[in-house]
């Protein structure tokens, strides 16, 4: 690992964004020069304010930002997946782990869904309804329990301990075969993962998951509807196997992401 990226996980882990940083002090000068004018103006508006000047705040760095993020894995999983949910228009959608803020909302704005976490959770609204459950010690009320599943960006965390869970070297493993058990026969799971050349272990963040391996795993415990990587630049593209093998793409990095759309067999 590059020292580059251990100073960028580093300055996640502790919630400092050392680009926000600089742009908030690039932005200064412009902060304190707008405000004298806005004073001024403010000052020599008849005949008074519409507003009472109570105190200043400097976000300096925002004129420095896009209008928002429209890219990246997070952004393009819950939107991909959202759609094929809203296609497929399920009994009953599940899910496990993934982000309320994003997927989550994605999908309770149109429909109810059941929403596990190792996690608390206060439900945010009426068609979200929260379980906290340990995937790894799951209750046998669950089984076939669904016919629509998901897990966006959360499989890589099982067991590592970030989120207050039990250490456990084989959680990944452990938290898919409890989904499985979840789902109905022929019952279709959304699963994303950070993928990239090699498979490895970066405790106490994620793992990162072999195309090839991870291709080689799902392929005998389900059929594979669908392939779809997103890469660092935010493409999102579509990967089809060819005789029962996957041809892993020549653009794919250490640190993309694979979405993969499964069918419990019979």
């Amino acid at each position: 690992m590059n020292l580059r990226r251990t100073i960028g996980q580093a300055a996640f882990a502790t919630g400092f964004n050392p680009v926000q940083f600089a742009n908030f002090v690039r932005g200064l000068p412009h902060f304190y020069a707008e405000r004298r004018e806005f004073k001024r103006q403010w000052r020599a508006s008849h005949p008074q304010p519409n507003f009472e000047f109570r105190h200043s705040i400097s976000l300096s760095g925002d004129r420095y930002q896009t209008a928002g993020a429209v890219k990246g894995h997070y952004f393009n999983q819950d939107l991909f997946v959202a759609k094929q949910v809203f296609k497929a228009n399920p009994a009953r959608h599940v899910d496990v782990g993934s982000r309320i803020d994003g997927f989550i909302a994605h999908i309770a704005s149109f429909r109810t869904v059941d929403v596990l976490d190792i996690r608390p959770l206060e439900s945010p609204d009426d068609n979200i309804t929260f379980h906290q459950v340990n995937i790894l010690d799951l209750d046998s009320k669950w089984f076939e329990s669904t016919d629509s599943l998901s897990c966006l960006h959360a499989l890589e965390h099982f067991g590592l301990g970030r989120y207050g869970d039990p250490v456990d070297v084989d959680g990944w493993f452990k938290g898919l075969e409890a989904m499985t058990s979840m789902l109905k026969p022929r019952g279709v799971l959304y699963l994303s993962v950070p993928t990239g050349l090699t498979q490895r272990v970066e405790f106490n963040a994620q793992r990162v998951f072999s195309l090839e391996r991870l291709y080689s795993y799902l392929n005998e415990r389900f059929e594979i509807l669908s392939i779809n990587v997103i890469s660092n630049s935010g493409s999102v593209v579509a990967i089809t196997p060819f005789e029962g093998q996957i041809q892993v793409p020549e653009w794919l990095t250490e640190n993309d992401c694979s979405m993969w759309q499964l069918r419990r067999h019979e």
